[in-house]
């Protein structure tokens, strides 16, 4: 199989909350800054990673509300993103200090959650173009930066645009 690719970066038109899932207290006490860094991703160079996947939901619930899926030939996911990890560029973070409601009693916790007022990421978009179009991948995209945001949570944190879309001339042949 022929995979098509483009190059795309996104800049982000609202700040961006990291809140990866881990069992951050254990029940002893820790600072804010100790439970926000146990929050984000890090590469081996020490900076601020975004997972593919939060790029990817986002993007599909776009493709879903546009129909396109209607046209797609797999029941999969009709595009990949590389790498795995997205790159922040960053080491630094702020932290907000959130109540957020535990369960259906009205009880809250206090979390303390990482984030970054500004950020870019670059990525590629890998596709096959039997199953999918380069133009409604671009569609999807920038439905999925003004409507949902990263990680498709639509609740107005990591919304971002498309600032450059580079299709590349060659295919790389997969399997």
């Amino acid at each position: 199989m022929k995979l098509s690719a483009i190059s795309v970066s996104v800049k982000g038109k609202t700040r961006l909350v990291m809140n990866r899932f881990s069992c951050v207290r254990n029940g002893h006490e820790i600072t804010p800054k100790e439970e926000a860094e146990k929050r984000v991703h890090r590469l081996s160079s020490g900076h601020l990673a975004v997972p593919a996947p939060m790029m990817t939901l986002p993007i599909m619930a776009a493709l879903k509300d546009m129909s396109a899926l209607l046209d797609v030939k797999t029941p999969t996911t009709p595009f990949r993103i590389e790498p795995t990890m997205l790159d922040l560029k960053k080491k630094r973070f702020k932290i907000d200090t959130q109540k957020m409601k535990v369960g259906g009693n009205g009880h809250a916790i206090v979390r303390h959650l990482p984030y970054v007022e500004s950020w870019k990421l670059s990525f590629r978009i890998l596709f096959d173009e039997r199953t999918i179009s380069a133009d409604t991948l671009k569609k999807a995209v920038a439905k999925a930066g003004d409507q949902y945001g990263l990680a498709g949570r639509g609740n107005g944190e990591g919304k971002f645009e498309i600032v450059s879309w580079r299709p590349k001339k060659s295919t790389l042949r997969v399997g």
